[in-house]
């Protein structure tokens, strides 16, 4: 079970209206910097293009996890961000509008984040839960969606 801790309504973004991947990871690793999660924002977007490099962390259903473990996270985080249209991700035919960004904490990464993205890939396999997060309207009713899935509970 993922700890509720990573996962907060105050890194829950939802109908945003960025014109690029870029633009919207930027933000995410904007709102976890000044949330003292993460200390460098560019090592952070660069530790997320990097691992994009080794191959597309875009899924089926308009979604994707970028993620990275870089020395520069303080706490593991999920950002969850809704667009309002689709982005084109690797390429033009991968494009999403639900980002799960994870970042973790370098020194608990073998562990810590093998086991939340198998537990986000399980949970986007269920198009209800993933209806349920792209109709959502704010970010209580996301908080309230994880719920449902592999017992989250939030303190």
């Amino acid at each position: 079970m993922i700890k509720i801790s990573i996962i907060s309504k105050n890194f829950i973004f939802l109908d945003k209206s960025f014109n690029s991947r870029g633009e919207a990871i930027e933000f995410a690793a904007q709102k976890l910097y000044d949330a003292g999660r993460i200390t460098d924002i560019q090592k952070v977007v660069a530790g997320v293009w990097e691992r994009e490099k080794e191959f597309s962390t875009y899924m089926e259903g308009g979604i994707a996890i970028p993620h990275c473990k870089v020395e520069q996270v303080k706490a593991t985080t999920i950002v969850i961000i809704r667009n309002d249209w689709e982005l084109a991700w690797a390429d033009q035919q991968e494009r999403a509008d639900l980002i799960f960004l994870l970042v973790v904490v370098a020194q608990k990464a073998n562990k810590v984040h093998l086991k939340i993205l198998a537990e986000l890939a399980q949970a986007i396999m269920d198009q209800e839960w993933i209806k349920g997060i792209k109709t959502a309207t704010d970010p209580e009713m996301v908080l309230k969606q994880l719920e449902k899935f592999n017992n989250y509970k939030i303190n």
